[in-house]
């Protein structure tokens, strides 16, 4: 199937992602199903290795200090945020005074509450500048803390 695949393929670079099999000969979704895992098994270590890559190899400033996070997101200066995404951080950012107070109750989502997800209001600053985000389990996040931020400048 992968050679007949390729003969007629007009993709420039087909993922190689090893032997797919047709369990039981006959059923198109169990390829497609097959298919659909390991594209997401590739697309996650892909992820993984930038995520090294940056973190570990790269030139620029990192941080994990969630008020300088908020503050370079809210000056657009994030290249890639990772986050991890099983925690909470809620409380009010103040880009006037660059002031992060963290609360103990969750937001409401009411008009005039001071309280807010950070973690989202980072990520929202971050794609609105152009910046990339993955938010990733606590044990895949490069370094300790909520956040990490790869800085532009």
């Amino acid at each position: 199937v992968r050679s007949e695949y390729r003969k007629i393929s007009h993709y420039r670079h087909p993922l190689d992602l090893g032997p797919v099999r047709d369990g039981d000969g006959r059923s198109i979704s169990g390829l497609h199903s097959q298919s659909i895992c390991l594209v997401r098994q590739k697309a996650h270590q892909d992820r993984q290795d930038e995520i090294v890559a940056l973190f570990e190899h790269g030139h620029k400033p990192v941080t994990t200090n969630s008020e300088e996070v908020l503050c370079a997101a809210h000056d657009g200066r994030i290249d890639t945020l990772v986050y991890d995404r099983t925690a909470t951080l809620d409380g009010s950012f103040d880009p006037e005074t660059r002031a992060l107070r963290q609360l103990q109750h969750s937001p409401t989502g009411r008009p005039g509450d001071p309280c807010h997800d950070l973690i989202e209001m980072a990520a929202i600053e971050t794609l609105r500048h152009d910046g990339r985000i993955h938010g990733v389990a606590n044990e895949e996040m490069p370094r300790e803390g909520t956040f990490n931020a790869v800085l532009r400048f």
